[in-house]
């Protein structure tokens, strides 16, 4: 396994397996430990980058260090991170939306915040060929968050 370090530098890679290969390698290390957590603002900072496939993996870190933010970082930067769910590329808005109900798992007292910034998703600009799509994530991530214990 590569250090840590060199997996979130490959995150901005343009070469996408390699780039998910070490998204998975990172992903599965911040199941397990905090270890991650110290790249946070790597994390935040890809969140602005042009390229979509790495503002992506900039969610998906941040969501998957969530349950490490003693800090409270995520709290603190909600406002950023959620602009994501309005990303201008629909697949990418889709592939965040569909990781939000981690987040709220994890940070409980961001829900409302969650539920509001999905709901207003339902009013989209989208071409509408991608509007029924983001409707349905939507919709089933809204109904996870409002499932959660």
């Amino acid at each position: 396994m590569h250090e840590i370090h060199e997996l979130v530098a490959a995150l901005f890679s343009k070469d996408a397996d390699y780039a998910y290969e070490s998204l998975g390698q990172l992903e599965a290390l911040s199941a397990s430990s905090n270890a991650v957590y110290g790249h946070f603002d790597d994390f935040l900072e890809m969140l602005d980058n042009e390229n979509s496939y790495v503002r992506t993996r900039g969610f998906i870190m941040i969501v998957s260090n969530a349950r490490w933010d003693a800090y409270c970082r995520i709290d603190e930067n909600i406002e950023r991170i959620l602009r994501i769910l309005r990303d201008p590329k629909p697949v990418v808005a889709r592939q965040c939306i569909k990781r939000a109900p981690d987040l709220a798992r994890c940070k409980p007292n961001l829900r409302a915040k969650l539920l509001g910034t999905l709901e207003q998703l339902l009013d989209t600009s989208y071409p509408e060929s991608m509007q029924s799509l983001v409707h349905k994530d939507v919709s089933l991530a809204i109904n996870r968050i409002n499932s959660l214990p």
